[in-house]
């Protein structure tokens, strides 16, 4: 048995393993991957700082969690149901769906309930009043951007016509 392995031709055998240099170079290939993914983080993180800042929203996002969670546990103590079942309520009718799994009994827990529901139109109007600002302030700056590049060409431009203009004069006069 070791005669046999002794005269078989290993170099021809493992050229087949030659193969897992490609697997090295794939292996860098991902750190490129890996810096594109970080490139994309902080652009998704520079529009995300961004979009709460447009009209105020991050005020409106803490002042609505903090109405969900006081409805919730207001309806938790009101209706003697686990705070849990409570927050799923209070999810379901801030978002207007309102499944009707769980509903108020008592006046306390109608109360919580109108001011959640409140809430929660003027939360989704607020959200998309928020979307079409964004979108839209980012369209116009490009567009201005744009326009204010031009602008400063073509200032630069009528500068030197002017600089030529005036030089050809004194050459004329001359």
């Amino acid at each position: 048995m070791f005669d046999l392995l002794a005269i078989l031709p290993f170099y021809s055998a493992f050229s087949f393993f030659r193969f897992a240099r490609i697997m090295r170079i794939m292996r860098f290939a991902r750190a490129f991957r890996f810096v594109r993914l970080i490139g994309f983080i902080g652009k998704a993180q520079h529009y995300l700082h961004d979009f709460l800042k447009t009209n105020g929203f991050i005020y409106l996002i803490w002042t609505s969690l903090s109405i969900l969670i006081l409805s919730a546990t207001l309806y938790s103590l009101a209706e003697g149901i686990s705070w849990g079942n409570s927050l799923w309520w209070a999810l379901t009718t801030a978002t207007t769906v309102g499944y009707g799994d769980i509903s108020p009994h008592t006046v306390v827990g109608k109360i919580a309930a109108i001011l959640l529901m409140i809430v929660g139109i003027g939360f989704i109007g607020s959200l998309t009043s928020a979307l079409t600002t964004f979108f839209t302030q980012k369209d116009n700056a490009s567009s201005l951007d744009k326009i204010y590049t031009k602008l400063e060409q073509m200032e630069n431009e009528n500068i030197e016509l002017k600089r030529k203009m005036d030089y050809l004069e004194k050459r004329l006069k001359k």
